[in-house]
C-alpha cells in the first residue's frame, strides 16, 4: 500500500486490531487453562459462539468498507469502552 494512503491507513488499523484482540484472546485462554477456569461449559460455550463470530466477521467485511475511518475508530474506541464497562459492573455485581 501506498505509504499515508486512506487504504494503507485502514489496513494498518485493522491489522492492529487483529493483533489486539487475537493477543488479548492468547493470555485469557493461557490465564484459564492455569486458573482452572477453562472447564468443558466455557468450550462449549466457546463453540456455540462461533456463529455469531462468524455472522460477525461476515457484517465487518460487508460495512468496513463503506464506513469512513474516523467512524471506524471512533466505533472501535467505544466498543472497547463499553467492554471495559460491561467488566467492571459484573465485577461489582458479582463480587468476582
Amino acid at each position: 500500500c501506498l505509504v499515508g494512503s486512506e487504504m494503507c491507513i485502514r489496513d494498518r488499523f485493522k491489522g492492529s486490531m487483529c493483533f489486539l484482540f487475537f493477543g488479548e484472546n492468547a493470555v485469557r485462554l493461557v490465564v484459564y487453562a492455569v486458573t482452572g477456569l477453562l472447564t468443558r461449559q466455557v468450550l462449549l460455550f466457546g463453540l456455540a459462539s462461533l456463529p455469531a463470530a462468524v455472522l460477525a466477521l461476515a457484517l465487518a467485511a460487508w460495512l468496513g468498507p463503506r464506513l469512513e475511518e474516523g467512524k471506524l475508530q471512533k466505533g472501535a474506541i467505544v466498543l472497547f469502552l463499553l467492554g471495559g464497562v460491561s467488566i467492571i459492573v459484573k465485577s461489582v455485581v458479582f463480587h468476582t
